[in-house]
């Protein structure tokens, strides 16, 4: 669907999938905070630092907080809304656990194939907005979509992820 007109861009298979997988990401965090649950996630983590700062390497893993408890069909109405827009996107594996549920995504578009993986977690701890998180414009440079999210401090994410810090 979109690599045709990136690979009018680039012909590096590893700068196109990354392109990609920015562009699927930016959807699926477009999908999750325009649902009725937008308020109880909060984004961290390396694509999160990279759409909503501009920094670091981004991958594959887009990394949720929980404010509050969700319920796990209320996760997966989210996860079926995003693939019933991309049909080039599927769900291949999804693991429950107490505190985070995982949802490993495969993307299969002309000759690329790529995962996201959806990573859940319930936060134990009383987060503050402003003090941990803030309400962000996400976005890339390669494409002209963007999205409002809640998106941890760019602090709070190089703590947890100091590739971030190297990558400048």
């Amino acid at each position: 669907m979109f690599t045709s007109y990136l690979s009018t861009k680039t012909k590096d298979t590893e700068l196109l999938q990354a392109k990609l997988r920015d562009l699927y990401q930016l959807f699926l965090y477009d999908t999750i905070f325009n649902s009725p649950q937008r308020l109880t996630f909060v984004a961290k983590g390396l694509p999160a630092a990279k759409l909503a700062y501009g920094k670091g390497p981004g991958g594959e893993k887009v990394d949720l907080l929980t404010l509050e408890n969700i319920k796990q069909s209320d996760l997966e109405k989210i996860i079926k809304k995003y693939m019933n827009k991309f049909q080039d996107v599927e769900l291949v594996k999804k693991v429950i656990h107490r505190y985070s549920n995982q949802f490993i995504l495969k993307v299969k578009e002309d000759a690329l194939e790529f995962n996201i993986v959806l990573e859940v977690s319930k936060l134990k701890s009383d987060w503050k907005r402003g003090k941990y998180y803030e309400v962000g414009v996400m976005k890339s440079k390669d494409w002209a979509y963007r999205t409002l999210a809640q998106v941890a401090l760019l602090s709070q994410i190089e703590k947890d992820n100091p590739e971030v810090k190297q990558d400048e």
